[in-house]
């Protein structure tokens, strides 16, 4: 049990959401709002002692809350990460690597009743437990199915639209050993790379969705020449 008012972040772009948030969990003894930002960049840079941050998901200029939670936890090891969003998570889950998941939660806001939610969830993550409930590894169909866990994990990046750059910082990989990997997920998916008619990325992420929401059919896939 967390026995000491635990010292919170709010990263939130939303003036009026932020205001509001910050004062409905100000009336909680469980945890103490030390530091409300406006963009990840101002939590990146900030000396404000904290251990969790709740972040949106959208914070305009600058990184993403996914991108300034796995940040935070680089600069801040063992620093909780609560993503509160009105986004479907489905949609974003993918952009947290499996290995950093424990430590984070994600909330819908309007699946939110009240702040006793958040605080639920600010306390999970402060233990370091991994509450993202919601499937984050489907069941894959055709080729995509037959790719490791990596290359899974690198397609999923791909379909989300992150160029190589963001994907090695993502997972922490070297950007050659991507751009490698990229290759290889193109060859077991039998893309061809030469087709002046086919963008390479674009029918991976194809195939990647069709993989995912296909009713048991396999998405066709190009010809390597």
């Amino acid at each position: 049990m967390v026995s000491q008012a635990i010292p919170v972040a709010l990263v939130e772009d939303e003036s009026l959401f932020r205001d509001l948030l910050q004062k409905a969990l100000s009336q909680m003894t469980s945890i103490r709002i030390v530091a409300a930002f406006a963009d990840g960049d101002a939590a990146l840079t900030s000396d404000v002692d904290f251990s969790v941050a709740i972040v949106d998901v959208e914070l305009g200029v600058g990184p993403n809350g996914i991108q300034t939670g796995l940040l935070l936890q680089r600069q801040r090891p063992g620093t909780g990460i609560v993503v509160l969003s009105q986004h479907d998570p489905v949609d974003w889950l993918p952009l947290i690597p499996l290995a950093d998941r424990p430590g984070w939660a994600y909330l819908r806001k309007s699946d939110v009743k009240d702040a006793r939610a958040i605080v639920q969830a600010v306390q999970g993550v402060a233990l370091g437990h991994d509450l993202l409930a919601q499937p984050t590894e489907p069941s894959l169909r055709g080729p995509v199915g037959k790719l490791t866990v990596r290359q899974r994990e690198i397609l999923r990046l791909i379909a989300l639209g992150c160029s190589n750059l963001e994907i090695s910082q993502q997972l922490r990989l070297a950007p050659k050993s991507v751009e490698h990997a990229i290759n290889r997920i193109y060859r077991s998916l039998h893309i061809a790379t030469n087709a002046s008619w086919l963008h390479p990325r674009v029918e991976a992420a194809r195939q990647y969705w069709d993989a995912n929401h296909s009713d048991g059919v396999e998405p066709e896939s190009q010809s390597a020449e």
